[in-house]
This record gives structure tokens, C-alpha cells and sequence, in this order.
């Protein structure tokens, strides 16, 4: 397999991986948004858990070796979003205001059962206790995710990257 068609592999599984994660990213947003909280989580609020989770594994293997500058900067901008939107949104939890469905856009509401369900109904932690570290959590996590995309960006623009398929 030549190098052109190599980075046309890494580009295909890059693309199909960061469409699988996008829309897992969504309906487990919305799903566990519109669930009515940890008592309402049933066995595809797991499933659908572990398959957001692979994904983004995916996608973030995928752009290591992929790395084409705007699909990097497109990440980059989304998980910056989701700092910010974690950010505010995290403090809107205890004042209980509509604009907390802003969340779904981030990882708030992908990862909200784990705590929820360890924290809230497993260590009888009070609700809004389990809210406040999910939203540290997922704050954590975009901005993991910002750094590494960020590192990704400096990394495609320093150099022409060998695995895009305009090389």
C-alpha cells in the first residue's frame, strides 16, 4: 500500500469515526437530558455509553495518524466549545435554568451516569453533589481533549503530515 493510499485509509477512518462519535455524542446527550435522571437509566443508557466512549477512542487514535490540519482545527474548536459551555452550564446545574441543554453539546450529559449512578444512587452522595463532579469531569475531559488537539494542530502545521493524502 503506497503512501497516498495510506492517508486515504487514515483520512476514510478518521472521517467515519469522527460521524459515529458526533452523533453518539448527540443521542447520548439527549437521551440522558430527556431520561429524567439515574433512577430512568436502563441497559442502552450502557450500551450507548461504551459505544461513545469507543468512538471517541477512535476518533482520537484516528487523528493521530491522520492529522490533516483542518479536520485538527475543527476538533480543536469544538472541544474548546466544550470548555466553555461546561464552564457555564456547570454553574447553571444548581440554579436549575433551561439554558443547561446547552450541555448536550458536550460531554456532560454522555458521561452524567457514571456519576450519577456511583455517586448519587451507590454512595448516597445528594444529587446535586454527583451533578457538580460530572460537570468537573466532563470539563476535565474536553479539556484533555482541547491540549491533545491543540498538540495535533501545532503538529500538522509545523510539518507537512506524511499520512494526509494531499502529500
Amino acid at each position: 500500500m503506497g503512501q497516498r493510499q495510506t492517508g486515504e485509509a487514515w483520512e476514510l477512518r478518521f472521517r467515519l469515526s469522527e460521524l459515529a462519535w458526533a452523533a453518539l455524542q448527540l443521542l447520548t446527550g439527549i437521551r440522558n437530558y430527556r431520561s429524567g435522571g439515574p433512577a430512568f437509566y436502563d441497559s442502552w443508557t450502557w450500551v450507548l455509553l461504551a459505544a461513545y466512549f469507543a468512538a471517541l477512542l477512535g476518533l482520537d487514535l484516528s487523528s493521530l495518524y491522520y492529522g490533516e490540519a483542518k479536520a485538527v482545527r475543527r476538533q480543536k474548536i469544538f472541544w474548546l466549545a466544550g470548555v466553555v459551555l461546561t464552564a457555564i452550564g456547570g454553574g447553571l446545574l444548581l440554579k436549575n435554568l433551561p439554558g443547561r441543554f446547552l450541555l448536550v453539546l458536550t460531554p456532560f450529559y454522555a458521561v452524567a451516569p457514571l456519576f450519577t449512578s456511583l455517586l448519587h444512587l451507590q454512595l448516597d452522595l445528594p444529587l446535586e453533589d454527583a451533578l457538580l463532579r460530572c460537570a468537573l469531569a466532563a470539563l476535565l475531559l474536553s479539556g484533555a481533549h482541547l491540549l491533545y488537539f491543540g498538540f495535533l494542530a501545532r503538529r500538522a502545521a509545523g510539518r507537512k503530515d506524511l499520512c494526509s493524502p494531499k502529500a
